[in-house]
């Protein structure tokens, strides 16, 4: 059996201390930095060989090169290039990293040394280029674009007039004059002196065959640009620091669409003035009107939504539509949603399910979906058809906003999906007397206003000949379509407990008892959580509780004249459910405090 390496072994031979000569100690320093260099390479040895045992070593090259690419195309939007720590991994790894140029084709940093290694690393591959300017320096953007050739996808963040002059001049100068591989053009011009930009038309000698996407933020483009053409996804938009939209009319909007017939995604935030008095409808009739026949999802934002949405044409409905407004007065919020809700009708499908995802004071969002994507216990995996979002400085934001914007009489399913809200009673008038309201899903605060929206019962006049008051009226529940109840997040006691039973007792005698009530992810503090339940089903005809239940454990006052022997797990939970007196050593109605 080999003698194992110990420290007096690799030291034999030499004596040296903190007394010796320097020469003494200089050569006992090399012979000490050899065994180290040597027990490192031993090190380094056994591990490599313990890797080797490893059954991930089974795997060919090509299919680990193929992992590799799946880590990549799931962290590629990670500026820190993540998926490279693959190669950090084991020699083998990173042997087969550095001979798969798709893992060196992005170039996210300033570092000169770094866009060396990703041209030299990722051979004849296409690249990815991401530069943000911040330090004055233009000079690795230039380098990137002498391989223009190459890239795919290029996007770059400009803070400095200079940086910006000197880009248009790289990109004008550019040899060949058509990037032949470009998919993705992404220019981001950070407003800091209120100044807009605009790219020149002769960016490019001609249209770049594969261009495909195009998103400029600060800055806009001429309506004969030779970008516009094969564009499939439009992104315009103003930056944090610029206040105000672009500075471009309604009218010009619609003449960049216009080159753009083969859209499929369009997003425009604050991307166009309003006309101050100047009416809308005279405006708007002086526009011709834009045909998108590929257009299926569609983000706007600012003052202009309505008359953007109204200026285009498309002969199917949206499969995603995305608003955000913001409103200040509330006159204006009125007027503006009545001009919204019919440009809206005929740009989705009826509105199947409502989901309200905020409803805070002055914010209001929701999002709803049609038939097709109907779900009643869950929230759809799909887009929504439709999310609005209102910003206002109105407290309250009144529940005709939402029966202004969407109809709903074809409404199925309700979801309050808010945590923090201000939803009062009022709020569910909207919705108390549509006809094909089924289901409701409420949770955290919003249980109680339901509650109390849920009691109130409206009298019908049948017969006024009746002899007695009593007979010429018959009672009406409020959501009297209303067959399925989930409620979620919510800590019910005694009280609200006996509310909601009231409220199922009163439906059940006036012939809208539930189907089903499904009260999931809540917290019980009542006296008796089985009679509650027994209670329920005879009013529900099928009820789902999964329930935390809050008890109290008895308190036991040690007292030398009687028994006091321990009481068992199983004896406290009899007595929390209520069970015969005679089974506990005490009784639950005394004063134990």
């Amino acid at each position: 059996m080999p003698q194992p390496v110990t420290l007096e072994l690799l030291s034999a031979g030499l004596s040296a201390s903190c007394h010796s000569s320097a020469a003494e100690k200089e050569v006992v320093s090399e012979q000490i930095f050899r065994d180290i260099d040597m027990l490192e390479q031993a090190i380094y040895a056994l591990k490599k060989r313990h890797n080797s045992l490893c059954i991930v070593e089974r795997l060919p090259k090509e299919l680990l090169a193929t992992i590799f690419k799946w880590i990549l195309s799931m962290e590629r939007d990670s500026r820190s290039c993540r998926w490279l720590r693959v190669g950090q991994v084991c020699t083998e790894w990173r042997r087969v990293a550095l001979d798969c140029p798709a893992l060196w084709c992005f170039y996210y940093t300033t570092n000169l040394d770094w866009l060396d290694i990703v041209f030299r690393r990722s051979g004849t591959s296409s690249l990815y280029v991401h530069q943000d300017l911040q330090r004055k320096n233009s000079k690795g953007l230039r380098q990137a674009l002498s391989e223009i050739k190459r890239v795919r996808e290029l996007t770059f963040f400009a803070y400095y007039t200079t940086q910006w002059e000197k880009i248009l001049e790289a990109l004008v100068k550019l040899q060949p004059g058509v990037p032949p591989l470009l998919e993705s053009f992404n220019a981001h011009w950070e407003v800091y002196d209120g100044n807009v930009q605009t790219l020149p038309e002769n960016l490019f000698t001609s249209t770049p065959p594969r261009l495909k996407s195009l998103a400029l933020t600060g800055c806009m483009i001429g309506n004969n640009a030779s970008l516009l053409p094969n564009l499939t996804s439009l992104d315009l938009g103003q930056t944090l620091y610029l206040q105000e939209s672009l500075p471009v009319s309604l009218a010009q909007l619609i003449g960049i669409l216009e080159q753009a017939p083969k859209l499929e995604n369009l997003k425009l935030h604050h991307a166009c003035q309003k006309d101050d008095g100047v009416d809308d409808i005279i405006t708007r009739s002086r526009i011709k009107t834009v045909t998108l026949s590929c257009l299926r999802h569609i983000d706007l934002a600012g003052l202009m939504c309505n008359d953007i949405l109204s200026q285009i044409a498309h002969p199917t409905p949206l499969a995603h539509i995305v608003l955000h407004l913001q409103i200040d007065a509330s006159s204006e919020i009125v007027c503006y949603m009545h001009k919204l809700c019919p440009t809206l009708v005929t740009r989705i499908r009826p509105v199947h399910h409502l989901q309200v995802l905020l409803a805070h004071e002055t914010t209001f969002e929701y999002q709803c979906w049609g038939q097709e994507n109907l779900s009643i216990h869950s929230v759809p995996s799909v887009k929504p058809d439709l999310n609005l979002t209102l910003l206002t400085d109105i407290k309250q934001v009144d529940r005709s906003f939402m029966e202004e914007t969407i109809l709903l009489a074809s409404l199925q399913v309700l979801d309050i999906a808010v945590y923090h809200t201000s939803i009062t009673e009022g709020f569910w008038l909207a919705f108390k007397d549509l006809e094909n309201l089924t289901t409701i899903r409420v949770r955290n605060l919003a249980v109680a206003t339901f509650i109390q929206a849920l009691k109130k019962m409206s009298y019908m006049k049948i017969d006024a000949n009746a002899k007695l008051p009593s007979s010429r009226y018959r009672t009406k529940p409020s959501f009297k379509s209303l067959r399925i109840l989930i409620i979620q997040e919510w800590l019910f006691d005694s009280t609200t407990m006996d509310k909601l039973l009231k409220c199922l007792a009163a439906r059940r005698r006036c012939g809208a008892r539930l189907q089903q009530l499904n009260v999931t992810e809540s917290t019980f503090s009542g006296s008796d959580p089985t009679d509650t339940v027994a209670k329920l089903r005879k009013n529900v005809k099928d009820v789902i509780w999964d329930v935390k239940i809050e008890t109290k454990e008895p308190h036991i006052e040690s007292n030398p004249d009687q028994d006091t022997r321990s009481i068992s797990s199983n004896e406290v939970e009899r007595w929390d459910y209520s069970s015969p007196e005679e089974n506990f050593p005490f009784s639950p109605d005394e004063d134990d405090s």
